[in-house]
């Protein structure tokens, strides 16, 4: 069940949110999430384990990061690019989520989330309900529920830090969804943070699952009235991994596979399939998992649908409907 209750934690001005300029943070948009310190698994090998993100069961403190503005032309040349004049982030909160399984690799690339075993006995697709198999939270009460929705475990942190105007994102039943915040200018050689939280997650003790993922859609906008975006370069960068009805044109970066620098090549396609995500790793010293799971983990991916990202990432008002 969702609960309708509301979820704020003000930080306006607060230096959690930071605007950073370095050429070190050039990067896609992405989540930022504190490390967590590596264990020693209970099996018999005695192995390493290196989280990615957060364990379960912890309350994990994270901030959207916004690396650069919206080039101007294809080259991804530095110095073509205009300031970001707001960000939309939306959480995968409907009840027909995306839900994913696959076989844990350690070859999976985290930051991307695009999982390597695509075995059709491993890969099992499902709607939000699926996690309630896998997984457990603790609402405000103390309380401990089916997860049911991702809805149940963000908290959002209002800031006005970067810019001058902060909205939360709500369902019609006033759980959150994502937020936006706008109304002002990035300079477009800087990084602007806008922080969140999420509630802790418990790992069911007879569920595979070893890690949670959490795919979100974030909206980088550089011109607010070019609503949908793309008919010019630099108008905004969506960070969707595919096209959706509303955002589709190939001149969105974070869409289309455009070719960007590498260090080692000057035109690797770095941009395709890439999503944001935030990662809840299963704590396999006090959890390990079942011995019918044969030492086989799986990676749970949530997803928003398209539907909700063209209903939800717009900012009303601002950008779009």
């Amino acid at each position: 069940m969702i609960k309708p209750e509301l979820k704020n934690i003000s930080l306006s001005g607060v230096a959690l949110v930071i605007v950073i300029g370095s050429p070190l943070l050039e990067a896609h948009t992405t989540v930022r999430q504190p490390p967590s310190p590596p264990f020693i698994a209970t099996d018999a090998a005695k192995t390493p384990v290196f989280p990615t993100g957060v364990y379960e069961n912890k309350k994990d403190y994270d901030f959207v990061q916004t690396s650069h503005g919206c080039f101007t032309d294809s080259s991804f040349q530095k110095l073509n690019r205009v300031p970001v004049v707001g960000t939309s982030v939306v959480f995968p909160t409907d009840p027909d989520s995306i839900v994913e399984t696959f076989a844990s690799s350690a070859k999976t690339p985290s930051g991307y989330g695009n999982p390597l075993a695509t075995d059709g006995s491993q890969n099992i697709k499902g709607t939000q309900s699926s996690l309630d198999a896998n997984f457990k939270w603790t609402d405000h009460t103390g309380a401990v529920a089916s997860l049911a929705s991702i809805s149940n475990l963000l908290t959002t942190m209002p800031s006005t830090a970067v810019f001058p105007k902060w909205v939360r994102k709500t369902d019609p039943l006033g759980n959150p969804v994502g937020f936006a915040t706008y109304g002002g200018k990035l300079d477009p050689f800087s990084t602007g943070a806008y922080p969140f939280a999420l509630g802790g997650v418990s790992f069911a003790p007879t569920s595979c699952a070893q890690k949670l993922v959490i795919r979100v859609a974030i909206a980088d906008i550089c011109k607010r009235n070019a609503f949908p975006p793309g008919a010019h370069e630099g108008e905004a960068n969506v960070w969707i991994n595919h096209p959706t009805a509303k955002f589709s044109h190939p001149n969105i970066d974070g869409i289309a596979p455009l070719a960007q620098p590498d260090a080692t090549s000057p035109a690797v396609p770095t941009a395709a399939k890439f999503w944001p995500t935030i990662t809840i790793t299963r704590d396999t010293k006090s959890n390990p998992l079942p011995a019918s799971c044969n030492g086989n983990g799986l990676d749970v991916f949530v997803t928003p649908t398209d539907a909700q990202i063209d209903r939800d990432l717009p900012i009303p008002g601002f950008w779009g409907k």
